[in-house]
């Protein structure tokens, strides 16, 4: 194995791939970055086998061949490389680096270890636009769970249904919903991808219209940027029906500007915060949205703008989780619909039906 390779090309690719290196192994070789010297060019993969990053740079091969190098050690002495260019020759287990005046050896591990997270079997298989994806990973993931207690809900469901994909996050006090028209006829399908992989997957994506093809098969999800792919196991189980807990109707639907609605929201917090129990409390009167936060150290009454269709309503929320999800949106304008205070308060935009949002209230005594 031997080639050169742009020492700027090579550091971006490791930083893309690294993202997926195990911190803690289930196999040694896992700690290291996978190189294939190829004819198009040198490929790096990175696995911690829940999420796998492949990268495809740029390189001048002279001689084909394969390794892995342990991975935080060749990342760090790559990022402090000189010049420009790198030459790298493999002599049995040994990488010999070349920069400037600079060399460098490293130890190797046998590629042939090295697992690799294949789709097998049938696929469905779609396209969309990286920031579209990159968006629906964003505005639903804050909602899964964070602990282990239902590993289920620790991820985001991929649903396609009657060619709309539909993302869906929940961790028992709210839910976070988005979805797409794919514009292509696809067969049904439901897939739970880990939360982890998919927030290196966003992180990933481009903020750009460009197409990313996405695929699904029974136990892994594809995500295919050309250059660079990334394969993500997928949770077992199944997943909450969710369309079960979804309120069908509402005694209350508020009209408010989402930017004055969290700007009001986030000053409550700082009084919430010092409190037991992180509240806020909406009195919706008329076209006023009043804001009340109490804590030992203080307390806040603000008043919002609103339109105002049906029965004014008290009722409470944890702030933190009503916040997540107007900082999620961008739209300027939002209805939050209310049964009753202590049923659900539902989040849907103004036009259309991209996303739904769901946040339990807290209850409240007099």
């Amino acid at each position: 194995m031997r080639l050169t390779v742009d020492i700027k090309t090579l550091n971006a690719g490791i930083l893309t791939v690294i993202k997926s290196l195990s911190s803690k192994p289930v196999i040694a070789v896992l700690e290291g970055i996978y190189l294939h010297a190829r004819k198009d060019g040198l490929f790096l993969r990175c696995s911690d086998m829940t999420l796998q990053i492949d990268c495809l740079i740029d390189a001048d091969v002279d001689e084909e061949g394969q390794v892995v190098l342990p991975g935080r050690l060749f990342a760090d002495i790559v990022r402090r490389l000189p010049g420009e260019a790198a030459s790298m020759r493999l002599e049995g287990r040994t990488m010999s680096i070349h920069a400037g005046k600079v060399r460098t050896q490293l130890q190797c591990m046998d590629p042939k270890d090295f697992p690799d997270m294949e789709l097998l079997g049938e696929n469905i298989t779609f396209s969309m636009p990286q920031l579209e994806l990159k968006e629906m990973i964003r505005q639903t993931i804050f909602a899964a769970a964070s602990d282990d207690t239902k590993p289920i809900l620790a991820g985001a469901l991929f649903e396609l249904k009657d060619n709309m994909l539909t993302t869906v996050a929940l961790d028992g006090f709210r839910l976070a919903l988005r979805r797409y028209a794919t514009g292509a006829v696809l067969q049904d399908n439901e897939a739970v991808v880990p939360s982890k992989a998919l927030l290196e997957i966003a992180r990933t994506l481009f903020e750009s219209d460009e197409a990313v093809k996405v695929s699904f098969s029974k136990a892994h999800m594809l995500v295919d940027l050309g250059h660079t792919r990334m394969i993500s196991r997928l949770l077992e189980g199944e997943f909450i029906r969710y369309r079960n807990i979804l309120p069908s109707e509402h005694k209350t639907r508020v009209r408010v500007n989402r930017e004055a609605l969290l700007n009001s929201i986030e000053r409550a917090i700082l009084l919430a915060r010092e409190g037991v129990n992180n509240l806020v409390r909406f009195s919706v009167e008329e076209d006023t949205l009043k804001l009340y936060a109490n804590s030992a150290l203080g307390k806040l009454d603000e008043e919002v703008q609103i339109h105002l269709n049906g029965d004014p309503i008290e009722i409470a929320f944890n702030a933190r989780y009503f916040s997540d999800v107007m900082r999620t949106l961008t739209d300027e304008e939002v209805y939050l619909d209310i049964n009753t205070n202590i049923s659900p308060c539902v989040v849907t935009p103004v036009q259309g039906n991209a996303f739904y949002y769901l946040v339990l209230p807290v209850r409240i005594f007099a």
